[in-house]
């Protein structure tokens, strides 16, 4: 069963949050990042943990004031920003987010 996170870092740099996009990349998470320090990371094996998933991210920008929240029982949102063809926030968020 997956598990899904959100992620709160504390302004990192862009070379940081292109580590980040990397580091969810090569681990195969799916992720969003529409909002500036804010992450829905999803954990499709559902293996990791929240403290894991914040002690990776540690690596990536030490330092850095870290908040992970495991949601994986909540799929409930709401949110205010681009739906248009061309530039759709929620796109991700209501194909891989909300599926179960």
């Amino acid at each position: 069963m997956k598990k899904r996170f959100v992620v709160g870092i504390n302004a990192p740099s862009d070379q940081a949050v292109q580590s980040i996009r990397d580091f969810f990349r090569s681990k195969k998470y799916g992720w969003w990042n529409w909002i500036t320090n804010f992450w829905l990371v999803i954990d499709w094996e559902g293996k990791l943990s929240a403290g894991e998933l914040r002690d990776e991210l540690g690596k990536i920008v030490p330092g850095e004031n870290i908040l992970v929240l495991d949601v994986s029982d909540s799929r409930g949102w709401s949110g205010f920003g681009p739906s248009t063809d061309k530039a759709n926030m929620f796109k991700w968020i209501q194909e891989r987010w909300s599926r179960k």
